[in-house]
């Protein structure tokens, strides 16, 4: 699945329906080392971890069953 393409994400839903949660530990974006980071290494960063992370709840939450985990 990538999350940078929302196709990625629907054909997810589709195939796996009914879900109780959703947890996502995709990331995206440059390492950088300890000390001076730049704008737009920082950019980088909220776009491929923040972002992705983003559209993948405002996707999931269609999916998802109310109430949470069933019991």
């Amino acid at each position: 699945m990538d999350p940078d393409v929302s196709s990625s994400l629907d054909a997810l839903f589709d195939e796996v329906p009914g879900l109780d949660a959703m947890v996502c530990r995709a990331a995206g974006g440059p390492l950088v080392a300890r000390g001076p980071v730049t704008g737009a290494e920082t950019a980088a960063g909220v776009r491929g971890k923040l972002l992705d992370q983003v559209a993948l709840v405002q996707r999931a939450v269609r999916h998802l069953r109310d109430g949470g985990p069933s019991r």
